[in-house]
């Protein structure tokens, strides 16, 4: 009888309080403390049809003291984006059913012109494809990502 090799994994494990250093991070203009929440924290608008990603990511935001907000689609992330106008980043993955990533970043930028808006894609060719303009009309992460890309993204500005 042939024994399978066990393989375990170690638990993903995030830390509680330590932050990557905010200092210089601005989007539309405003510079906020990440130390404290509510008014001085900065409100994202997560995107993703994979809902363990999409927890995922709402967790390494809550990390970095934002408000966070989830939507499961693009028509819905639209619908939020209109009935809450206040959003400081829109975080979208690309290839989603309906509206795609691409869609829904120039809308909102139709919407909110010095809105902070960046795409993430593991497969992004699909939706480029479809001739709804480039990733590359928006800042991008390749996922997987990590904490640190996500913070230099917004340290560079919009």
């Amino acid at each position: 009888m042939t024994t399978l090799p066990t393989y375990t994994h170690a638990p993903v494990v995030l830390p509680q309080n330590r932050k990557p250093n905010q200092a210089g991070l601005i989007l539309n203009g405003k510079q906020r403390d990440f130390s404290r929440s509510g008014t001085n924290s900065y409100k994202v608008l997560l995107v993703d049809d994979n809902v363990d990603l999409l927890d995922l990511a709402a967790v390494l935001f809550r990390q970095l003291g934002f408000e966070v907000h989830t939507a499961t689609s693009g028509d819905e992330a639209l619908e939020i984006l209109r009935d809450t106008p206040d959003f400081d980043l829109l975080f979208t993955d690309v290839v989603m059913p309906g509206i795609n990533g691409i869609q829904l970043g120039h809308e909102t930028r139709k919407l909110y012109p010095s809105m902070k808006i960046i795409l993430v894609s593991g497969y992004p060719q699909e939706a480029i494809s479809a001739g709804h303009g480039s990733i590359y009309d928006f800042a991008f992460l390749s996922k997987p990502y990590r904490l640190e890309e996500i913070v230099k993204l917004l340290k560079e500005g919009s």
